[in-house]
């Protein structure tokens, strides 16, 4: 936008907080709110999510899960039915980056050298010899909700060993709204 230039005018104009607006200027208003936005299309089924509908293909999605088991770089979980139960199926949900093994065990970052104990627990040691114990906090246990994503640009990077052979990465990525970070124990 050019300095000094004034966008063009909504119409209508947008009402004052005490203005009552009829059906068709709301109408307008919201026309006017997303010009210029991409619709989504549907185009793909989503199977295994009751009533996830169709989405257009590269679309994101978020659906509720419930941990079954938590190992190094994913989750194992259920999809949250539109009941509120868990389904049957299990689904690998990859675990937020800084939440991985993978990329930490073994490896110095800035300094601190990560040795991991376990899935969700791991010991920091700095240049001076000074050790830490951390794990996961709030911990990922069975029976937890979580919310995860897909369609991520790229993909979630985590890769799952099947049990017959051959490797599976996770559509699925956790959102970690409960806000889980490594922490001192």
């Amino acid at each position: 936008m050019t300095a000094g230039r004034n966008p063009a005018p909504i119409n209508p104009p947008i009402p004052r907080k005490d203005q009552r607006i009829s059906a068709k200027d709301q109408r307008d208003l919201r026309d006017a709110a997303l010009a210029g936005v991409p619709r989504v299309r549907p185009t793909a089924q989503i199977a295994g999510l009751p009533g996830a509908g169709r989405v257009q293909a590269g679309a994101v999605q978020v659906a509720a899960f419930e941990i079954v088991r938590a190992l190094g770089d994913y989750l194992v979980c259920k999809v949250v039915l539109e009941t509120g139960e868990a389904g049957t199926a299990t689904v690998n949900v990859a675990k937020p980056w800084q939440l991985r093994r993978t990329p930490f065990d073994g490896q110095t970052v800035n300094g601190i050298a990560y040795a991991y104990t376990g899935d969700n627990a791991r010991t920091g040691t700095d240049s001076e010899d000074n050790t830490e114990d951390q794990q996961v906090t709030p911990d990922y246990f069975a029976g937890a909700r979580i919310l995860a994503i897909r369609g991520i640009t790229g993909g979630t990077g985590v890769s799952v060993v099947q049990e017959q052979g051959g490797n599976v990465r996770p559509a699925w990525q956790d959102l970690n709204d409960a806000g889980r970070v490594w922490a001192q124990t």
